[in-house]
This record gives structure tokens, C-alpha cells and sequence, in this order.
């Protein structure tokens, strides 16, 4: 018998419908997952605080892949991130690293995918358990952590004692 666990997946959305999308995949049982961040933006008259997606254009489902069209039928979804038309299911343990990200907003910061530069993992503090690659601009050091399959990274601010190369 086929193992059917369910794993998490990317799911690619058109523009603008994270939250729409997330909250109609929740209405229809899914479990979903849409990283939101609170950020400042500045407008010719005025600044505001608002709260937005970490990654544009993507959220996250949790299923064994049985109802794959139910999900490709939602509102808002474009496709199922992958190889060719085979979604590839995330690592749970990135899936937490955005959990602990999200979590601290004020210290972390949209990045350029990036795939060079030396692995870490943190050792200490908040982030602990935490992998990415290290980013140096200037006199600090930002974790960048990569979430491969949708391509997109985002950094934060570590001391250098809390990092450990792998």
C-alpha cells in the first residue's frame, strides 16, 4: 500500500490573494499556512504599520496530495510548486523556521535568493536549530534562510557566537 502522509507544499497564488486564498483553503478544511509579517510602509502623505505576506505570491498547505484538484479549484491559486507537474513536498523543519521567523518581525528582512556562501546553523538564543547561509554587510552578520522550493529567502541579525558552520 502507497504511504499517503501528508507533507507541506508550496502552492504559487495569483498576485494580491494570499489572504483571500488562505482563508478560503481554511474554509474548505485544508491546513494552511501563510507567513505574515508586520511592516512600515511610507506613502508621499503618510506611514503606516500593515501586515503582509513574507513571501509575495505564496502560501503553504499541509495534505497527502489525495485532493490536489480541490486545492487547484480554490480562488486565487495558480499551481502547486514542483518539478514539472509533480509538487515537491517542503521539509517540515523549514516549514518551523518560518514559524520562528515570523514570530520576529521587527529584526528580519526580505533577501535575494541566495545559494552561496557558508551553511550555518544558530546554536543560541532565539533562533536556535535555525540553518541558513551567512550574509556580511559590513560590521554585522545576517542569517540568510533559503526556503528552496519557492525560491525565496529572508535574512536576520545573529551574533556571530550563536553561529556554527556545518
Amino acid at each position: 500500500m502507497v504511504d499517503k502522509q501528508s507533507h507541506w507544499y508550496a502552492v504559487y497564488l495569483r498576485s494580491r490573494c494570499e489572504q483571500k486564498t488562505n482563508a478560503e483553503l481554511m474554509k474548505k478544511g485544508f491546513e494552511s499556512f501563510l507567513p505574515l509579517i508586520k511592516v512600515t510602509r511610507i506613502w508621499s502623505d503618510r506611514k503606516k504599520k500593515i501586515t503582509e505576506p513574507l513571501f509575495h505570491g505564496y502560501l503553504f498547505v499541509n495534505t497527502n496530495l489525495t485532493n490536489k484538484i480541490e486545492i487547484l479549484r480554490t480562488k486565487g491559486v495558480v499551481r502547486l510548486v514542483g518539478i514539472g507537474e509533480k509538487p515537491s513536498p517542503i521539509p517540515e523543519d523549514q516549514i518551523n523556521w518560518i514559524r520562528i521567523l515570523v514570530n520576529h518581525p521587527a529584526i528580519i528582512r526580505r533577501e535575494t535568493f541566495l545559494t552561496v556562501g557558508k551553511k550555518v546553523r544558530v546554536i543560541a538564543g532565539p533562533f536556535i536549530g535555525l540553518e541558513g547561509f551567512i550574509l556580511k554587510l559590513k560590521d554585522m552578520i545576517r542569517v540568510v534562510v533559503s526556503i528552496d522550493f519557492i525560491m525565496q529567502s529572508v535574512s536576520v541579525e545573529i551574533p556571530i557566537e550563536m553561529l556554527q558552520e556545518k
